[in-house]
């Protein structure tokens, strides 16, 4: 990579590094592909935005824990 691609790379907004958005969770918070969720059977739960009692919901609920 020369000097002016790096400073480019560096210094501006490449959307195709960014990674693809996967819509919102029951609670409205943003998923991107990669996060870990839980999967209820009405939608999708991020597991980074819960708190410990709700993680715990869900282990009792029995719901799954997959990755976009």
């Amino acid at each position: 990579m020369t000097a002016e691609e790096q400073y480019l790379s560096n210094h501006f907004f490449n959307p195709l590094d960014e990674p693809k958005t996967m819509g919102v969770d029951l609670l409205g918070n943003s998923l991107i592909e990669g996060d870990e969720v839980y999967k209820a059977e009405k939608g999708l739960l991020l597991v980074s935005a819960l708190t410990k009692g709700q993680k715990e919901m869900a282990k009792a609920l029995e719901l799954r824990k997959v990755a976009l």
